[in-house]
């Protein structure tokens, strides 16, 4: 959820990135994803 309210009108750039810390394979390794996104605001 993003949440909040603009101070200012534009677009803005994030990244997001997900970690699954609780892999059940053997070895245990970790699952990520990255994504990059955008929000225009005005």
């Amino acid at each position: 959820m993003i949440s909040g309210k603009a101070k200012t009108a534009g677009t803005f750039s994030f990244v997001i990135k997900a970690v699954d810390a609780k892999s059940r394979t053997k070895p245990p390794s970790r699952s990520t994803a990255t994504a990059s996104l955008s929000i225009t605001i005005g």
